[in-house]
């Protein structure tokens, strides 16, 4: 029996001409760092998450222009296309002054189309814009992110809360690439019609 270490390489055993070689875990020495990962999440076979949140529907989006704080709106991007022709997008609404969190159904809304989709992200605008005539400040960012990140986002036993999608996301304008292309277009657009600033 030998045992050996160097590195952060051990040698553990040699025993009929078999050597066992332990190679450190860089990813556990990472957590313990004090390094941010992307929450662990269930697979779809096992997610047990049962607690679903109630989200805002395309009718509660007037509610945006009666906000009296300042206001940041994070446009969530689906990754990929999922049960859609579109890359669905879950809007969050953040007032600043009372750091109130609003999630709106990402069934509802879309940067792509010209249906529905397309008119509810348009009316978010809208609505900002309406703040923003008032005194606000109104920032809008959109994000591109993993859809199984902001599927667990839905449930309030993920624990999954807004920081972690903004650091687990990046800026739609880092993200242009086949359709994002156009995604990033119509978000510009938008942007443009209304005056509104985007981060």
């Amino acid at each position: 029996m030998i045992s050996f270490n160097f590195g952060g390489i051990k040698w553990t055993g040699m025993t009929n001409n078999l050597i066992n070689i332990t190679f450190p875990n860089k990813e556990k020495d990472k957590q313990s760092q004090g390094e941010t990962s992307i929450p662990e999440l269930k697979s779809a076979e096992s997610r047990k998450y049962t607690d679903y949140k109630t989200p805002l529907g395309g009718s509660s989006i007037g509610m945006i222009s009666e906000f009296e704080s300042d206001i940041r709106v994070y446009l969530f991007i689906e990754k990929s296309k999922e049960g859609s022709a579109w890359n669905l997008i879950a809007p969050i609404v953040k007032c600043v002054h009372t750091d109130e969190v609003y999630d709106f159904d990402i069934s509802c809304f879309a940067l792509e189309g010209c249906g529905g989709g397309l008119s509810n992200t348009d009316s978010i605008f809208y609505h900002a814009s309406k703040l923003k005539n008032k005194g606000y400040k109104v920032y809008i960012t959109s994000r591109v992110i993993d859809n199984e990140l902001l599927k667990a986002y839905q449930y309030i036993d993920s624990n999954i809360k807004l920081k972690d999608l903004l650091e687990n996301s990046i800026k739609l304008v880092n993200y242009r690439k086949n359709e994002f292309i156009y995604i990033h277009k119509k978000f510009n657009e938008l942007a443009t019609k209304y005056g509104i600033l985007t981060v």
